[in-house]
């Protein structure tokens, strides 16, 4: 998954926009699907440095987590 810094979104081949709604919370969108998700600091105990995690839900109910890599 790719957040371009221009609201961007990537996905393997699926192509859509991002955007904050406040300090920790995303929105990413494609097609007429529409998913929220956290934002939260976090340490990254395989590179042994800071980073940044999401998780969520997309509308269907399936869990989402990732980190900044």
């Amino acid at each position: 998954m790719t957040l371009a810094e221009d609201g961007k979104f990537t996905c393997c081949s699926i192509n859509g926009h991002w955007e904050y709604i406040d300090g920790t919370t995303i929105v990413i969108s494609y097609g007429n699907i529409v998913e929220t998700y956290k934002v939260t600091p976090a340490w990254d105990w395989q590179l042994d440095e800071p980073t940044l995690s999401i998780t969520g839900k997309d509308q269907y109910g399936v869990a989402v987590w990732g980190k900044k890599l």
